[in-house]
């Protein structure tokens, strides 16, 4: 469930309560992220929800979410996702990032008339992916890094990029004897 908090008072007696916004999401929502061009004054009131089995888009049609409009992305196929991040430039290029148990990380090109996941980068380090983080400078070096139980690593969203394993061995996760350094 999302729920929005609302001043149903006025401004000299504000009243806060929260409100769920009216929607049924298919397996457990994991994030809810708001679009990087998020500007209700503008109209473009989007947010998007990540949950075990798909990605959703809603857009409001009202000013308290009573109407909205839901467009749905089936999830990656084989492979349990585990966060998102949504692209900064969605203006220019328009991208949803997703991390995965054992498949790395998946894109969702949303300048495709019909978007379908694609494995970012070449073969995946082998590892359970817990999160990802986009580049602070993404638009221009467009660096992806995902934080595993085997480390951190990174790699370029282009095709064919290598997975780099960033040097620090404080990140390991050393709590199960059985992970190997």
């Amino acid at each position: 469930q999302i729920y929005r908090l609302l001043n149903t008072g006025d401004s000299v007696n504000p009243v806060f309560e929260w409100f769920a916004i009216n929607t049924t999401f298919s397996g457990s929502l994991i994030d809810v992220q708001a679009d990087p061009r998020f500007d209700r004054s503008q109209g473009t009131a989007t947010l998007w929800a990540l949950s075990t089995d798909k990605v959703y888009r809603l857009d409001e049609n009202s000013s308290d979410w009573s109407n909205f409009t839901i467009t749905e992305y089936d999830g990656v196929e084989d492979y349990l996702v585990v966060d998102m991040k949504l692209a900064p430039d969605m203006d220019l290029a328009p991208a949803v990032y997703v991390a995965t148990w054992g498949g790395g990380v998946f894109k969702l090109d949303l300048t495709d008339p019909s978007p379908i996941w694609e494995q970012v980068g070449g073969p995946p380090p082998g590892f359970w992916g817990e999160c990802i983080e986009l580049s602070p400078d993404f638009e221009n070096d467009r660096l992806i890094f995902m934080g595993t139980q085997r480390g951190m690593y990174y790699v370029e969203d282009r095709p064919g990029g290598q997975w780099v394993k960033v040097n620090n061995e404080v990140i390991i996760d050393s709590a199960n004897t059985s992970f190997e350094a």
